[in-house]
Formats: structure tokens, C-alpha cells, sequence
């Protein structure tokens, strides 16, 4: 019996797999305390580097719980055991990162996703030039980013809890983190091999991931995906969760926008589960598809369905057949509608067929007449906040 019980007691110190909450909180406890102690006008400074996103998740979130923000990220060049022979994790990084952090004195001023996005991209723009005129072109993609990511979260730091991706909602750290991994990858990549072919630099993170996947494709390998995902912060339950995804076997299939329509049409459902800019955008195209039953005209003026800024240049990019370019007299021309021969259909590998790319042409249209109308003021009074802060 005595077996039996001590087989019952919990261990106090165990953590169930991931800890990495107990292990953001505890730190964040630690930091919390060093701050009670630190003067006003003080600084406490750290040392960290690491090549997976969980990490820097787990750092970041620890350090803004506790009332501090970022004043400036410093990269120095570590040990020589580090870099290109690095076997894994944090060796795998040639710079160690010095974050120089102050108390938060003041409550943080709300702002925009996109107005953080447009400094970032800017100031980032400015930092790689100044970093390949200083260390030549040699500088390895992975430091790079690195020091990029850390001079994005300077500004992120500032405004934490307040930065606001739609209608009262705000930005985690994990989705900053992806936005900033994402407009990275934009600034770095190749693009004669891509061909150029972006979603919309004003979709929510996760949308911009899940359309930058999926534009050409409707399904691929579990193990591909966990492969592409890695370094994102983002995960396959987490697309899962949102109904973008299905996993059938070792395969991961993009759900129909037709069943995601069916789905959010249910008896009985509120439009208020109609949450991120990829659902609102993905209702109305399925509202356009024929013989859906809505009118959008009146999903519009419903006051359950608050329609985000970036619901617009989605359906635009839908409707130009996921930004694609078309080759008119052997030169690719931009901004036409994408559009198949007339004796063939697009491939049924891809998540836009000829009738999305129509239906989300449809939708854009009476989305950009209704925004247009003047009868509307309870709407502009409401959304005047984001629309202000989206323009500063």
C-alpha cells in the first residue's frame, strides 16, 4: 500500500512536455524581481542567441510580462567553436545578441500592424545595407537575420499589448514574430527564382504564411510542412485549429473554401466567429460563388461582420489568381486578371481555381463599392481608431 501511495504523489518539480510556459514564467518572475530593484532610469543588459523561434518566444514574452522594453539589440561576434561548424541550436549562431533593456515607465501607445510593419521593413532595409557595406556580402543569411530580428523587436517592445492587428485585437509575440520571419524573407529571398509571387504585405502573419504555402497547392507531406514550418513559431495544429488544413494519413490538404463557406453558414452560427482577415475574405468569396444563397451587400451591413482593411488586398490577390503574372507577347505583364485558355481549366493541385479567382473578383468589387458609400457613419465612427493608427 505504501507502493500504491508514493506511486500517487505527485512530483512537485515536474513539468509536463513543452515547459516552455513554466520556463517563460519562472524567468519572467526573475526578471520581475531584478526590475523592483533597478533603479528608474537603470539598465539591465543580457546576452542571447538561439536559431529556433520557441526560444526567443519563450525570452521575449518573459521580458515584456516583466515590464521592461527592448532600447537596443547589439550583435557581437562569438566564439570561434560557433557559425558555419555549429551542430545545433545556439551554435548554430556566429553573433551572440546583447539586448540592452530599461523598466517601462509609461503605458505603451497603441499602433498598427501595418504602420509597425512599414518601420520595420524600412529600418531593416537600412541595417542590411549598412551591414553588407561594413562585413562585405560574406555575412552568412543566418547572422543576418538574426540582427534583423533584433532590431525589429526594438520597435515591437515599445508597443507591447498594444499593437493592434484588427478591431481590438492584439499582436502576440509568436505572430510578431512570424510577421517579422516573414518580411525577413521577403527582404533576403531570390526573387527570379519565386518568380516574385507574394501575398499581401497587409495580411495577418498567418495568413500571409498559410497563402505563401498553399497559393499553387492544395496539398503536401505532413513531413514537409513540419519541415517548412520550423523557425515560424507557427505549427500544424495551429492551422489545423484555424480549419485552414486537414491532415488525411501522411498528407496535409487545404480545406475547399466551399466547405470553409458551408462551415461558417451553419444553422445558428454568429458571424462573430468570422475572426481573422483569411476567414472574412474566404466567407465573402464563397459568398460570390454561385448559388450560395447570400447577398454580400447585406453580409456587409450586418453589424455581427466587421470586415478588416486587409480583407481587401486578399480578395484582390485571389482574384489575380494568387499574384501571379501573365506572359503577354513573351513579356510578363502585372496587375491583369489571372485567366486560363479557354480549352483547358487551372491545375487541381492549386487552391485557385477559375471560379475563386472570378468569385473573389466579384467580391473585391462590391467590398470597394461599399467602402465607398457615405451611409455609413456608425461603421466609420467605430473603425476610426485602427483606420488612424494604420495611417500614422
Amino acid at each position: 500500500m505504501k507502493d500504491q501511495a508514493a506511486v500517487l504523489v505527485p512530483n512537485p518539480y515536474y513539468r509536463p512536455q513543452p515547459s516552455s510556459d513554466f520556463y517563460s514564467q519562472t524567468l519572467s518572475a526573475v526578471w520581475a524581481e531584478a526590475g523592483r530593484r533597478l533603479k528608474d532610469g537603470g539598465i539591465m543588459a543580457f546576452t542571447f542567441h538561439h536559431n529556433e523561434d520557441q526560444a526567443w518566444i519563450d525570452i521575449l514574452k518573459a521580458l515584456f510580462d516583466a515590464g521592461y522594453v527592448l532600447e537596443a539589440t547589439y550583435p557581437i561576434r562569438s566564439d570561434e567553436t560557433k557559425g558555419e561548424n555549429g551542430a545545433f541550436g545556439s551554435r548554430k549562431i556566429e553573433y551572440d545578441i546583447i539586448h540592452v533593456c530599461r523598466k517601462r515607465l509609461e503605458a505603451p501607445e497603441p499602433v498598427s500592424w501595418a504602420r509597425m510593419r512599414r518601420w520595420v521593413k524600412d529600418e531593416t532595409v537600412r541595417l542590411k545595407n549598412l551591414l553588407e557595406h561594413t562585413h562585405g556580402k560574406e555575412l552568412p543569411e543566418s547572422d543576418l537575420r538574426v540582427i534583423l530580428r533584433g532590431k525589429s523587436l526594438e520597435f515591437y517592445s515599445r508597443h507591447y499589448g498594444q499593437v493592434l492587428t484588427g478591431e481590438g485585437q492584439v499582436l502576440e509575440v509568436r505572430d510578431a514574430l512570424l510577421g517579422i520571419n516573414q518580411l525577413l524573407d521577403d527582404l533576403l529571398e531570390d526573387t527570379s527564382k519565386t518568380g516574385g509571387l507574394r501575398p499581401p504585405d497587409s495580411a495577418e502573419p498567418a495568413s500571409r504564411l498559410y497563402l505563401r504555402l498553399f497559393y499553387n497547392r492544395s496539398e503536401m507531406e505532413r513531413d514537409e510542412l513540419h519541415k517548412t514550418l520550423r523557425g515560424t513559431g507557427i505549427a500544424q495544429g495551429d492551422l489545423e485549429a484555424r480549419g485552414w488544413i486537414r491532415v488525411v494519413g501522411r498528407s496535409v490538404h487545404v480545406v475547399p473554401i466551399h466547405e470553409r463557406f458551408a462551415f461558417f453558414t451553419e444553422r445558428g452560427r454568429n458571424r462573430k466567429i468570422i475572426k481573422t482577415d483569411l476567414d472574412q475574405a474566404h466567407f465573402l468569396i464563397g459568398a460570390a460563388l454561385p448559388n450560395s444563397g447570400l447577398k454580400i451587400d447585406a453580409e456587409l451591413a450586418n453589424q455581427n461582420f466587421r470586415i478588416k482593411k486587409s480583407v481587401d488586398e486578399i480578395l484582390k490577390w485571389y482574384a489575380l489568381g494568387g499574384g501571379r503574372r501573365e506572359e503577354v507577347g513573351g513579356r510578363i505583364q502585372e496587375g491583369v486578371p489571372f485567366s486560363y485558355p479557354s480549352n483547358s481549366y487551372p491545375p487541381t493541385s492549386s487552391i485557385i481555381t477559375s471560379s475563386i479567382i472570378k468569385a473573389a473578383g466579384t467580391a473585391a468589387q462590391l467590398v470597394e463599392h461599399w467602402r465607398t458609400r457615405k451611409d455609413r457613419p456608425e461603421e466609420r465612427r467605430q473603425l476610426s481608431l485602427f483606420e488612424i493608427l494604420e495611417m500614422q
